[in-house]
């Protein structure tokens, strides 16, 4: 990672969206001092008693895992690429809800009471609507895409029954399809991986910085990188 966008357009939807990321302590303190976020900023929240820097990225385990990497997606994905490749990423009609109706069984716009036997992917999370199950779904797809269930595989089968590589091409083979085929976006690493693989210190240990002058003049300060609000 050099700080520059890999994808200025899907910096831009978020921004347009005034999305990111807030962080707490843990729960307790995320009840007590939510209400001082912006009414007007659309935040993601992530507990520092859940992000486990030394497991972070296919560096997950049964027993330890950085809830960064999805909460941290969850932002990039729902008010970023299913803004900027709507058609195809989209959260309400694409070509991946398309494939999620398939993977759950059917197009259940509330979640049921119970999923068809052969469904891939089954959240029973009620307060979970028909944009989440995609957003968890993408998150799925991806992260099973580049290694990071692997580890997680029989704890994931309560939600998520393609944790591999080879199971999500066998299983889901549309959304892998989509995954791989003529994506102008970058998924997370020009090089295949999860940031923080391979670090004891989450995603940090793997931004190393080449130069700080962008090509796309999108860098960390937001600079070119679209308006902020308006979205």
């Amino acid at each position: 990672m050099d700080g520059c966008a890999d994808d200025p357009i899907v910096v831009s939807a978020i921004r347009s969206q005034k999305a990111g990321m807030a962080m707490f302590l843990n729960e307790r303190d995320r009840n007590k001092y939510s209400r001082l976020v912006a009414d007007d900023f659309r935040y993601q929240d992530l507990q520092a008693d859940e992000t486990q820097l030394g497991c972070s990225g296919s560096g997950e385990t049964a027993n330890c895992r950085d809830a960064a990497i999805e909460e941290i997606f969850h932002v990039i994905s729902g008010p970023g690429i299913s803004v900027a490749y709507a058609k195809k990423f989209g959260e309400t009609n694409s070509l991946m809800t398309k494939s999620m109706d398939k993977a759950r069984g059917g197009k259940f716009i509330t979640v049921p009471d119970k999923y068809p036997p052969d469904a891939i992917y089954h959240y029973y999370d009620k307060t979970c609507s028909y944009q989440c199950m995609a957003t968890e779904y993408f998150y799925w797809a991806v992260t099973s895409f580049h290694h990071g269930q692997n580890a997680r595989e029989q704890d994931n089968m309560r939600e998520w029954e393609a944790s591999t590589r080879g199971q999500l091409k066998s299983k889901v083979r549309d959304m892998f399809s989509l995954i791989i085929r003529r994506n102008k976006m970058k998924l997370l690493s020009a090089k295949g991986i999860l940031p923080g693989t391979g670090s004891k210190i989450g995603a940090a240990g793997t931004y190393k910085p080449k130069r700080q002058k962008c090509a796309s003049g999108c860098a960390l300060d937001g600079t070119k990188c679209g308006p902020l609000g308006g979205g």
